[in-house]
């Protein structure tokens, strides 16, 4: 598994013209699962992952799996902003 990372808090906006449909996932490389439907979300408006479901705690990854924040229909030259708090996480070592 290798290292593992505990993802505290993340949000994300976009700075598109107009309302866009996003959505948080989990990828592992290969497939993306979704957490939630997409949400209509306005420009600069702030898109929390802890409250896209009902997942108690901190999420825990480790470098074969992602969390993606993904928006639909993005103009040119616009872009998603996205912002975590993320801790390594230590202790005993993880087998391979």
């Amino acid at each position: 598994m290798g290292e593992m990372w505990e993802v505290v808090a993340a949000q994300g906006s976009h700075n598109d013209d107009a309302d866009r449909a996003m959505h948080w996932g989990i990828f592992d490389g290969a497939n993306t699962a979704a957490l939630n439907i997409g949400e209509s979300t306005a420009p600069g408006v702030d898109h929390f992952l802890q409250s896209c479901g009902p997942f108690p705690g901190h999420f825990i990854l480790t470098n074969t799996i992602y969390i993606r924040l993904m928006a639909y229909g993005l103009g040119g030259a616009k872009v998603i902003t996205l912002i975590a708090l993320v801790y390594k996480l230590r202790g005993l070592p993880v087998e391979e």
